[in-house]
C-alpha cells in the first residue's frame, strides 16, 4: 500500500496542517454558501428596485408626455387657427403666424406646422433649417383614435440631434378640422442629470427609445437598443453593454409610443455580495490564523507525552524494562501513559517470572528422575544431558554430549532408527519401544518420547527415555501366568467333562441299565406264554418303562442347557420345587429387584448352571436344611447369591472339586465378580456380580450382603 503525502511528516506537524485544513474547508464552504446567498438576496432586492424605480420614471414620462400633448391642443385649438383652418388658409393668416412665432419662443421647439385632414401643410414656421418628416403614421393613429387629442411621435435623429414630434387635432365643434404638428428637441439639462443620478444611482443609465426599436437615446445621443422583451413589463433583461454585463427594465410611456429602460450594471448590484466577501476573507483569514496558533499549542500539547511515549517505548525495546512515563495529566494520553507504565511494570514482572520459570524448566530437566537428552534433528549429535541420564547410561556429561543418537542402539537397530528420522515418522510426541545399548554393553528396553523443539535457534529433539526392561519382563511373566491359568481352565474343562461323561455312565449303568433289564425279564417271562405271570409281567414291564423315561428326561435336563420358554425367574422357581420336592431341604428364593429384560440370554444360562452346580454341591456336601436364593438388578449389575446353613468348610484349603472352580470360570467368562463366604459348622455364602450396562456402578451393596439367618455376616 502506498504511503500517504503526510507519512513523511510527524504528528506534530501533521495535527496542525489536518486541524487548519479543515478549518479552511469549513470558512470555504461556509463562505460559498453566504456569499451565494447574499448574492442571490442582493440580485433579488436590486431587482426589485430596478422594476420600482423604472416603473416611477415611466409613471413621470406618462406624466411629463401628457402635460405636453394638453398644451399643444390648448395651443392648437385657437380660434385664429381654426378660422384659417376653416378658409382654407384666407383668413386670419397674419394671427397664425403671429401664433405660430409664439410657439417657438421655446428653444426646445424647432418647427410648427398646421396640416388640415388631408396632411397637406397649410402654415409653416420654423427656427433652423432641418428638414423633419411628416409624422404621417402618428396623425394616422391620432386620427384613428377618437378620444385622443393629442399625442407625442417617435423620436428621430437628424444629424446627431434627436427630435420627436407633438400632434394635437385642431377641432371646431367637437370635430377635428385639421392638425398641429410641434417638432421639439430631446435634450437634457445638466441639473436634471444631477437630480436624476442622485435618484437613481452614479453607476444607473437611463434610455429612451422608440417602442418599434427604430430609435433608441440616452437622451443626448442615439445608442444601441437593448433586446425586446417580448411586451413583458416587469421582465429583467440581462445582456452585455460596451463589454460590460447589465440588468434592464424595459416600461412603456403612456401618451407616446416610447419605451423606457433603466440599466444598472451587474457589478454596482452585487457590491453588497463583493463586500461580503472582502469582509468574509479578511475574518476567515483572521479565524485561519487564530486556528493555526490553537491547533500548534493543540499539537504540542498533545504530541509531548506521546514522544515520551514513545521514547519509553524504545527504551523497553532496547531491554530496559523500569522505563517509565511522567504522568501529570486526566485525560485519554494521562491514561494511555499510566496503562503504558502499568504494563511496563507487568513485562517486567513477566521477565522475571519468565527468568524464573525458565529456570524452573532447565531444573526440571536437569532434574528430572527419567532420562532426557536434546539431540540435534539434523546430525542427531547430542546437545544437552540431565544427570538421570548420564547415571542411567553410565556415561559421564560430558561423554555423553560427545554421543550420537545411532551409537545408543544396537548396530542392527540403526537402520530402521535412520529410516525413521529420515522419512518423517518420528512425529511430535512419538512413542515407541526401542532396544538402548548402555556403556558397559547391556542392552535395556526403553520406552521413547519424542517432541520436536527449538533449541539455540536450531531444530532439535526433545527425548525422553523409560527403562521399561523389567516391565516387559513382569508383563511376559504375567502372559506365561495367564497361559498357565487358562492351561488350568482347559484341564478343568476336560476334567468336568470326564467326570460328567463318568457321572452319565454311571447314571445309565446303575439306574437306567437296571430298570431295563428288569424289564427285559419281565419282558421274558410273558414269552414263556405263562397266562398267570402274563398281566403282571406286562404292568411292571410298563411301569418300569416309563419310570425309565422319566429317569432319561430328569437326566437329559442335567445335560442339555435350559430353554427360557417363559422366564430365567420361572425357569430357577421350576428348579427350587423339583428338588423340594424330593429332598427334605426348603429353598427361599427371592428376585424382587430383578428385571429380567436387562439381562442377556448367555447371562441367563449361566446363572441357571450356576444354580444347579450350588444346589449339587449343597447335596452332597453340605447336610443343609436352608438354603436361600436371591437375584436382582441394580445400577446396571446383576446381583446374585446362595446361601445355605450347612456344614460349611475352610475356603483356605484347596476344595477337592471342581464345582467351585467351574462356577468361577463361568462368571469370570462375563467379566463378573464370584466371592465366596464359608467356615467350618457356619454354612456357606456364593455371590457374584455381573455387569450388564454400567459396570462401574458400586457392587456389593449391604441390602445384597444380608446374610442368611443363622450364618455369620460376610
Amino acid at each position: 500500500m502506498k504511503r500517504i503525502f503526510l507519512s513523511p511528516l510527524r504528528i506534530r506537524q501533521r495535527l496542525p496542517l489536518v486541524i487548519c485544513s479543515l478549518l479552511l474547508t469549513a470558512i470555504t464552504i461556509f463562505g460559498v454558501i453566504s456569499y451565494l446567498g447574499v448574492r442571490k438576496a442582493t440580485l433579488k432586492a436590486g431587482q426589485t428596485r430596478m422594476l420600482s424605480l423604472s416603473q416611477q420614471l415611466s409613471d413621470m414620462m406618462s406624466t411629463s408626455a401628457h402635460h405636453l400633448a394638453s398644451g399643444a391642443y390648448t395651443e392648437s385649438n385657437n380660434p385664429a387657427i381654426a378660422n384659417f383652418l376653416q378658409s382654407q388658409g384666407k383668413d386670419s393668416v397674419t394671427e397664425t403666424k403671429t401664433l405660430l412665432g409664439e410657439l417657438l419662443r421655446d428653444t426646445n421647439y424647432v418647427a410648427v406646422r398646421i396640416l388640415d385632414l388631408a396632411g397637406r401643410t397649410m402654415q409653416k414656421a420654423a427656427t433652423a433649417r432641418v428638414e423633419l418628416p411628416l409624422p404621417n403614421s402618428e396623425i394616422e393613429s391620432l386620427a384613428l383614435h377618437k378620444h385622443d387629442s393629442a399625442l407625442l411621435g417617435n423620436m428621430y435623429c437628424v444629424g446627431s440631434v434627436v427630435y420627436y414630434p407633438i400632434l394635437a387635432a385642431i377641432k371646431n365643434n367637437n370635430s377635428t378640422i385639421g392638425y398641429m404638428v410641434k417638432w421639439r428637441k430631446l435634450q437634457t439639462r445638466t441639473r436634471s442629470v444631477d437630480q436624476f443620478s442622485r435618484l437613481i444611482g452614479t453607476d444607473a443609465k437611463l434610455y429612451l427609445g422608440n417602442a418599434d426599436g427604430s430609435l433608441w437615446t440616452n437622451m443626448s445621443s442615439p445608442v444601441e437598443a437593448p433586446p425586446k422583451n417580448n411586451g413583458n413589463k416587469n421582465q429583467i433583461l440581462q445582456y452585455s453593454r460596451s463589454g460590460r454585463e447589465v440588468f434592464a427594465t424595459l416600461n412603456p410611456v403612456a401618451k407616446s409610443p416610447w419605451v423606457l429602460s433603466v440599466e444598472f450594471s451587474k457589478s454596482t448590484l452585487l457590491q453588497t455580495a463583493t463586500n461580503f466577501v472582502y469582509w468574509l476573507l479578511i475574518g476567515g483569514g483572521i479565524i485561519l490564523m487564530a486556528g493555526i496558533f490553537f491547533a500548534w499549542l493543540l499539537a504540542r500539547n498533545l504530541t509531548g507525552p506521546l514522544v515520551k511515549l514513545t521514547r519509553a517505548s524504545s527504551q523497553m525495546a532496547s531491554g530496559n524494562y523500569a522505563a517509565q512515563v511522567p504522568v501529570d495529566r486526566l485525560d485519554e494520553i494521562g491514561k494511555l501513559a499510566r496503562s503504558f507504565n502499568a504494563m511496563a511494570t507487568q513485562v517486567q514482572h513477566s521477565k522475571i517470572q519468565l527468568e524464573e520459570r525458565a529456570e524452573n524448566y532447565k531444573l526440571l530437566f536437569e532434574k528430572n528422575p527419567m532420562p532426557m537428552w536434546i539431540m540435534s534433528a539434523t546430525t542427531l549429535y547430542m546437545l544437552e544431558v540431565n544427570e538421570a541420564a548420564t547415571s542411567h547410561y553410565g556415561y559421564s556429561k560430558e561423554e555423553f554430549l560427545k554421543l550420537n543418537a545411532k551409537e545408543l542402539r544396537p548396530e542392527e537397530d540403526i537402520p530402521r532408527f535412520i529410516n525413521t528420522i529420515t522419512t518423517g515418522t518420528a512425529a511430535r510426541k512419538k512413542h515407541g519401544i526401542w532396544r538402548h545399548r548402555k556403556k558397559n554393553g547391556s542392552i535395556i528396553m526403553v520406552d521413547m518420547t519424542t517432541d520436536i523443539i527449538r533449541y539455540n535457534n536450531e531444530e532439535a529433539i526433545l527425548v525422553l527415555s523409560n527403562d521399561v526392561t523389567e516391565k516387559l519382563k513382569a508383563e511376559a511373566e504375567l502372559v506365561r501366568h495367564r497361559n498357565i491359568h487358562q492351561e488350568i481352565i482347559t484341564e478343568t474343562k476336560i476334567r468336568a467333562r470326564e467326570q460328567e461323561r463318568e457321572e452319565l455312565g454311571k447314571e445309565l449303568h446303575d439306574n437306567i441299565n437296571q430298570i431295563l433289564a428288569s424289564t427285559k425279564l419281565y419282558l421274558e417271562l410273558a414269552r414263556t406264554g405263562n397266562k398267570n405271570l402274563l398281566q403282571d409281567a406286562i404292568e411292571k414291564s410298563y411301569a418300569n418303562i416309563n419310570f425309565a423315561i422319566g429317569e432319561i428326561r430328569k437326566l437329559s435336563k442335567e445335560l442339555v442347557g435350559p430353554v427360557f420358554d417363559r422366564s430365567l425367574k420361572d425357569s430357577l422357581q421350576q428348579l427350587t420345587k423339583e428338588l423340594e420336592a424330593i429332598t427334605p431341604i426348603h429353598i427361599t428364593f427371592d428376585a424382587n429387584g430383578f428385571d429380567e429384560a436387562e439381562v442377556d440370554e448367555n447371562i441367563k444360562v449361566m446363572i441357571y448352571r450356576v444354580v444347579q452346580e450350588q444346589l449339587n454341591n449343597i447335596l452332597k456336601h453340605a447336610a443343609a436344611s436352608e438354603v436361600r436364593i436371591v437375584i436382582k438388578t441394580s445400577c446396571g449389575t446383576l446381583q446374585f447369591s446362595i446361601e445355605d446353613n450347612g456344614v460349611g468348610f475352610d475356603v483356605t484349603k484347596k476344595p477337592e472339586g471342581i464345582g467351585l472352580r467351574n462356577i468361577d470360570d463361568r462368571v469370570k467368562l462375563h467379566q463378573g465378580k464370584f466371592d465366596i463366604q464359608s467356615s467350618p459348622g457356619d454354612g456357606c455364602r456364593i455371590a457374584i456380580e455381573v455387569p450388564l450396562h454400567n459396570p462401574g456402578c458400586s457392587t456389593f451393596t449391604h441390602e445384597f450382603n444380608e446374610p442368611f439367618p443363622g450364618t455369620k455376616p460376610f
